[in-house]
């Protein structure tokens, strides 16, 4: 007998069904977007300092040209000193990223002939110099609030000498000696910072301070290099007088 006829139904459905989860594959990166910190442009300014010389036997002799150079590339040792000091080597200040950068050359604005002490010599002479510093600053704080912190530090560091030893390091020949700097008023800024104004007022209070207790000293300093170049030029004298014998 012929065999039985196959079967019409169909076979059972596979049991296998497709996964719920999403499959990874093709699966695009998500991208991630940083939003960059604003950089702050820099600002430009000057900061003056005033400051007294006196010149032994220079009665009625002006400034050379080489002398003034020599006061301008004193300061150019000094003032970045000072910035450094003040603003760079203060944890404080760096913690609120403040950069206060000294462009040099310094300049000299003027100078123009002003009262001796008491006790110098008829024939000496003074003068005021007027010296600006430019500055260039990367911060939050304005240029009133920078040169209140920094012009009493460098009015104190001049008190304290130190603008004479870089004087004598430029020209150790040099007739000049420097006396006192006085500090420049400072407007105040429209908007202060809390942080560095009361900074500023410190220095403020610190260099008027400093001023009175270095006074002493700087008479007996200068007294010593005026005496020191009356003694130079007394020899000089003498030395021509006996030529002429």
């Amino acid at each position: 007998r012929p065999s039985a006829r196959p079967s019409a139904r169909p076979s059972a459905r596979p049991s296998a069904r497709p996964s719920a989860a999403p499959s990874n594959i093709g699966d695009a990166p998500v991208p991630t977007t940083t939003t960059p910190s604003p950089t702050q442009a820099p600002a430009d300014f000057s900061i003056p300092v005033s400051y007294t010389i006196q010149i032994p036997n220079g009665n009625n002799i002006p400034l050379t040209d080489q002398e003034i150079d020599d006061l301008k590339a004193a300061m150019d040792i000094l003032a970045p000193t000072v910035a450094d000091e003040v603003f760079n080597s203060n944890q404080r200040l760096r913690r609120r990223r403040l950069e206060v950068t000294v462009q040099l050359p310094t300049s000299i604005v003027r100078t123009f002939e002003t009262a001796c002490p008491p006790s110098a010599p008829e024939q000496d002479s003074c003068r005021d110099v007027s010296a600006s510093v430019a500055i260039t600053e990367v911060g939050d704080e304005s240029p009133e609030e920078v040169q209140a912190a920094y012009n009493p530090a460098l009015v104190q560091a001049i008190n304290e000498g130190r603008l004479q030893l870089a004087l004598e390091e430029v020209n150790p020949n040099s007739r000049v000696v420097i006396e006192t700097a006085v500090a420049t008023p400072t407007p105040a800024p429209a908007a202060a910072s809390a942080g560095l104004s009361a900074g500023a007022s410190a220095g403020i209070a610190v260099a008027a301070v400093a001023t009175f207790l270095v006074a002493a000293g700087l008479l007996v300093a200068r007294r010593k290099r005026i005496e020191k170049n009356e003694e130079y030029y007394a020899t000089g004298a003498q030395a021509l007088a006996d030529a002429d014998q």
